[in-house]
């Protein structure tokens, strides 16, 4: 009995350091993602889903989840996931917003279906460019090394999947 309940131990523990060791986007709250964004200047990558869409579950699963994509945007980018279905207060630029309306503001009314992501960039006055649709891990990885280039945020990497 008690060689079975090792074993059993032991299983359960390579199970989990097995899970552990899958890539994976680390997604801020809003705040710290905009407080750190603006003192590193970094973008900040903001991931508008719902909960109902198919594609969004499945960039989460194949894009967010890719060791390359990852590994880009947790070391160069802060990321953060809205809900505009979901209630939520969001301050920015001294004001407050819904999730919904904080979208609407940073997109242009332009996010019309989802996924959609948005790249806001704090020291280029806040600007914010939007992706619509899903986007596999090397077509989201050429996006990301086109924004860091163009906003001055490091040396692009290569972007082989």
């Amino acid at each position: 009995m008690n060689r079975k309940l090792t074993q059993f131990f032991a299983a359960c523990l390579f199970v989990l350091a097995a899970s552990g060791l899958q890539a994976q986007t680390r997604f801020m709250e809003w705040d710290a993602a905009i407080a750190e964004a603006t003192a590193e200047k970094k973008i900040v990558i903001i991931d508008v889903y719902t909960d109902w869409c198919g594609w969004c579950k499945r960039m989460d699963k194949d894009t967010y989840n890719n060791e390359k994509v990852s590994a880009m945007i947790n070391d160069n980018f802060k990321a953060v996931k809205i809900n505009p279905e979901k209630p939520g207060t969001f301050k920015f630029n001294g004001k407050e917003y819904s999730s919904r309306d904080l979208v609407a503001t940073l997109s242009n009314n332009g996010v019309r279906g989802y996924p959609a992501t948005l790249f806001l960039v704090p020291h280029a006055n806040n600007k914010a460019e939007l992706s619509v649709g899903y986007k596999p891990a090397d077509v989201f990885l050429t996006e990301l090394n086109t924004l860091r280039t163009k906003y001055g945020s490091g040396p692009a990497t290569q972007s082989k999947n």
